[in-house]
């Protein structure tokens, strides 16, 4: 775990733990169990935290950035940056963090630009199967809002035909939505029958059903992850982020 800031001065208040009583305001009685002792009227963080904390001098702007980080959490930057600035410090996060890392922002920071956090899967192509037209208009209008490509199918094996014919004509498919009960052929054989072909790319279920059994029916047929409906737009988005990123590096 790291700790950074430009200023020495803040970093060593920092390593010494020590908080005025009034922090008791903001902290729950078992966090301050937990994680502090009282001491001369205030409280002090535990040894055995402050030791497992790395103290570092840092400048977002100048020094060569963390890498491979499971999470940032951001206190008390972004407001004092312009939006210009802001976007510089975001995209050093993006680089910082894994593929499945969090961003975790203090709430006094504050954003300029709320596009920042958008999720984008630019360049990605995305075949949309399922036989209900609303739910293939609401997946296709977010993805393309994302800057994906998109295209659909309403049936399994319609999937299978525009998998094949979109890799036979160099514009293959980078991912899959799956609903898992459609006619002719449903989404479990065609999930299956694409996986015996060679395709292995992305193909996430798209089920009504949460229950464990089902889950377990969508992985064994192939399916790397899975999505219960009625879809939300948001999990479809970052799950196929998290999925094409750890797939592209």
């Amino acid at each position: 775990m790291f700790a950074s800031d430009p200023h020495e001065q803040s970093l060593g208040r920092t390593r010494d733990g020590f908080y005025p009583g009034d922090i008791a305001t903001g902290v729950s009685p078992p966090r301050l169990k937990r994680f502090f002792t009282k001491e001369d009227g205030g409280y002090r963080n535990r040894k055995e935290v402050r030791e497992l904390v790395v103290f570092t001098p840092h400048n977002l702007m100048g020094d060569p950035p963390f890498s491979r980080l499971d999470l940032v959490s951001c206190r008390n930057v972004m407001i004092y940056l312009q939006r210009d600035v802001q976007k510089q410090i975001v995209e050093l996060f993006h680089y910082a963090l894994r593929p499945d890392g969090l961003l975790v922002l203090g709430s006094a920071e504050t954003i300029d630009d709320a596009e920042l956090f958008r999720t984008e899967l630019k360049k990605h192509r995305i075949l949309v199967a399922d036989d209900r037209r609303d739910v293939r208009f609401l997946a296709t209008h977010l993805l393309e809002k994302s800057g994906a490509t998109t295209v659909t199918a309403d049936n399994g094996q319609e999937a299978v035909d525009v998998v094949k014919h979109r890799t036979q004509s160099g514009e293959p498919v980078d991912a899959i939505l799956m609903d898992m009960q459609m006619p002719i052929m449903d989404g479990y054989e065609a999930s299956r029958v694409l996986r015996q072909s060679g395709f292995d790319r992305p193909i996430i279920a798209l089920t009504a059903n949460a229950m464990q059994g089902d889950r377990r029916r969508c992985l064994e047929t192939g399916c790397k992850d899975y999505l219960t409906k009625p879809l939300n737009g948001s999990d479809m988005l970052r799950m196929l982020q998290r999925l094409l990123v750890s797939r592209d590096q």
